[in-house]
């Protein structure tokens, strides 16, 4: 381990080792020697003459500044010079011809101070917005990192139905897969007449936004609930008048209700995250999830509880639950690769069956400090894999 050095007035970086050069980021550029001065120091690694790693986390821009969980960006920056790497953080307006202008956390200040920084040794995908993600600006930057052979990973969100389509040809996944179909008119109306009870949910959902709860009722009414209120509509006909802008204008899937195993009344399901190090998925941790009351999906944000694996009875089984994520994880990653980190919903229904029900590639902050402890530790080691440190 080295110290190297930043002086925010002079916008510099440095070290104070006269007569040894050290490189640093993908192109190798030469570290400043320079005398003392005012600035901040970090650890980093030393490995012959390089330096590092350098972590860039990509994100989108908000005004002059910059959007994402900042919260999340710390705890990588805390993590990484535990060991002697630096993270930043930058959009895609901030990446020039040699170097990038990063979003540099001073633990000094609590605040973020932009500076110059060389191209990264590996960059981490957390643009939080699927449009922008698609955009031309974040899709030229990831070209221009393919270009430079920059690895990153997570390169984009998963689509609902572009998840299932992947992965029902799987004989080994098929079956933990609830039947799922395109929003249409007929389409809804044939799965709602079979089935009675159905959830409609955006392709390019999150976070359980934009769900709706859909029953067809003995008295052949329609009863539709979402996280907002609840209506009933007399025939599918006058239910579709109202829905049919919103299904059109963006896409839904349909997919068959499962009726989940309760705890004390309330339905649960399960939250997995799998991290893929040294070329192994594994389970990094896993927590449950408890339904709010008259809600209509158990995510924490719209009234969800937190619950322990050892809350539930019967126990659960987190063998299968691992192995459903780990060929789901291994069958995501051929299509949709760079993968390396991955979060599952599954249920399990009151015959004690299991449904997977979404993979998330950009996995928000697990509630569970030991989970996102591990997180952190695993997201450090991938970076150290792909940067060759």
């Amino acid at each position: 381990m080295i110290n190297i050095f930043f002086d925010p007035l002079q916008q510099k970086w440095s070290h104070r080792h006269e007569g040894k050069t050290y490189l640093w980021g993908k192109d190798r550029n030469v570290l400043s020697y320079a005398p003392f001065s005012p600035a901040l120091s970090f650890n980093v690694m030393r490995k012959g003459r390089r330096i590092g790693p350098i972590v860039g986390i990509i994100t989108s821009s908000k005004g002059t500044t910059f959007a994402g969980n900042r919260e999340t960006f710390r705890r990588i920056h805390y993590a990484l010079q535990e060991r002697g790497g630096i993270a930043f953080v930058f959009t895609p307006y901030d990446t020039k011809r040699h170097y990038v202008k990063g979003n540099l956390y001073n633990t000094e200040t609590h605040r973020w101070v932009k500076t110059n920084m060389p191209y990264p040794d590996v960059v981490y995908n957390r643009v939080p917005f699927r449009k922008e993600e698609k955009a031309g600006t974040i899709q030229s930057v990831l070209r221009r990192l393919n270009s430079l052979k920059v690895p990153y990973f997570n390169g984009s969100f998963l689509d609902k139905w572009e998840m299932f389509e992947c992965l029902h040809p799987d004989s080994d996944i098929a079956g933990y897969l609830p039947d799922t179909r395109l929003a249409s008119r007929n389409s809804l109306a044939k799965a709602l007449y079979s089935w009675n009870e159905l959830y409609l949910k955006p392709k390019a959902g999150q976070k359980g936004d934009g769900m709706i709860y859909v029953e067809l009722t003995a008295d052949e009414t329609i009863f539709c609930q979402s996280h907002e209120q609840a209506n009933r509509y007399e025939s599918f006909k006058a239910f579709w008048e109202v829905v049919r802008l919103g299904l059109e204008k963006n896409p839904y899937l349909i997919q068959k209700k499962i009726h989940l195993a309760r705890h004390h009344g309330k339905p649960y399901d399960f939250r997995l995250l799998m991290q893929k190090v040294s070329g192994t998925w594994r389970l990094t941790g896993a927590g449950a999830r408890l339904a709010g009351k008259d809600a209509i999906t158990t995510h924490v944000p719209k009234g969800g509880e937190l619950l322990s694996l050892e809350q539930i009875q019967p126990p659960v089984d987190l063998e299968l639950l691992t192995t459903i994520c780990k060929q789901a994880a291994q069958r995501l990653e051929e299509q949709f690769a760079p993968l390396d980190e991955l979060s599952f919903d599954i249920g399990r229904d009151r015959n004690g069956n299991h449904w997977l029900f979404e993979a998330n590639a950009k996995p928000m902050i697990f509630d569970e400090p030991e989970i996102e402890a591990l997180r952190m530790k695993r997201l450090t080691d991938i970076f150290y894999e792909k940067s060759s440190f």
